[in-house]
């Protein structure tokens, strides 16, 4: 059975959404106390659902941008921001104070500058971080993607941005040798890292972008339909493996960006083709519910799917459970209403800032 989305939303984006947390948690399940020996061969695919929100939200953000932009002539910056706090910022600082406190009770260890790195979002360029706040790097790219991106709309204009996306696009892979090559950077450097990491953010803002050339419809509508879009899914996750089973390395450098452009293409599939058969899987009730939680099961799936602990409530299936437990108790409790009474003190400090589109 399928759900059909509210017409101010993009299509398949809620099951988007959800395909991109469950590979987080298939990924960091595997391997857990309990588990088959096998699964760990799953463990990556956490990488991939990372990339796939990175791409997702270059692609919503800048496309709220520009829809405000050319609806109003400007883009109010403290209302764009103001929804990002509301958005991340509540049940952010309650995982990060959850967190901290059975760190303070002995129930879990933290790395020494864990907290302050969660806090200032810079968490994406420190290697010593501890299992507990290591997914928030991902937060952290965002968060310095949210800074910098709508100044560059209003600076450069749509047609700027465009190019601006695309000159990303091509430098991410250079900046990336020269981190591999000359800096010597980590692999995880090589995957976290701003610079590393853009290329995911510009391919989601070309798509929104470029959604009004002539020539990129012609281009999505030949190669992204039905079995092109299924195509790209399909080389998301192929082609990337095999590049790194050639030479880690090439992964790294250029491998990376294979990905996030095969990942770019399935989404333009599944939201121009909603009723194409990825699209229909995609807006199935399992998927679009599991989009609507997506943000906290995000934040609560990692102390309970952590292979590094045997005890109690990191074992499967019971972590499995508390994570989706817990995850409910933070949208219902505090990622939801914290988000609207925020957004209704903006909407009473502001009461004729325009009105954005989801």
């Amino acid at each position: 059975m399928t759900t059909q989305a509210p017409a101010d939303r993009v299509p398949s984006l809620d099951g988007l959404r959800g395909l991109s947390i469950l590979l987080v948690v298939l990924g960091h399940v595997a391997g857990t106390a309990g588990t088959p020996a096998w699964s760990g061969a799953f463990h990556q695919l956490g990488g991939w659902g990372v990339k796939f929100f990175f791409v997702i939200s270059g692609f919503i953000i800048t496309r709220l941008l520009v829809l405000e932009h050319e609806k109003h002539g400007r883009i109010a910056l403290n209302g764009f921001w103001l929804r990002r706090a509301a958005r991340i910022l509540p049940a952010y600082l309650a995982y990060v104070l959850a967190i901290w406190l059975a760190s303070s009770l002995g129930a879990i260890s933290l790395a020494p500058a864990d907290v302050l790195h969660a806090l200032t979002f810079t968490m994406n360029y420190y290697d010593a971080r501890s299992w507990y706040l290591n997914h928030t790097w991902s937060l952290s790219v965002e968060e310095q993607f949210y800074l910098v991106w709508p100044l560059a709309v209003i600076t450069l204009g749509r047609l700027g941005t465009l190019r601006f996306a695309l000159f990303v696009i091509l430098a991410a892979p250079i900046a990336r040798a020269v981190m591999w090559h000359v800096l010597d950077a980590s692999p995880t450097a090589m995957t976290r890292a701003l610079p590393a990491t853009a290329d995911a953010l510009a391919a989601g803002a070309v798509l929104a972008l470029a959604s009004a050339s002539g020539a990129f419809a012609r281009f999505s509508a030949r190669c992204c339909g039905r079995w092109g879009t299924l195509f790209w899914f399909a080389a998301a996750f192929a082609a990337p493996a095999a590049i790194f089973k050639l030479s880690p390395g090439a992964y790294y450098v250029a491998g990376q960006s294979v990905m996030v452009v095969a990942i770019a293409l399935a989404i333009r599939g599944c939201v121009d083709h909603p009723q194409g058969l990825a699209g229909r899987m995609l807006n199935t009730r399992f998927l679009v519910w599991h989009g609507s939680i997506s943000y906290s099961l995000y934040l609560w799936q990692e102390p309970f799917l952590n292979s590094f602990d045997t005890r109690w409530f990191a074992a499967f299936p019971l972590n499995l459970a508390l994570a989706y437990a817990a995850a409910l108790v933070s949208l219902r409790l505090i990622e939801r209403p914290c988000r609207l009474a925020i957004l209704k003190w903006g909407e009473a400090a502001a009461p004729q800032k325009p009105e954005w589109p989801r």
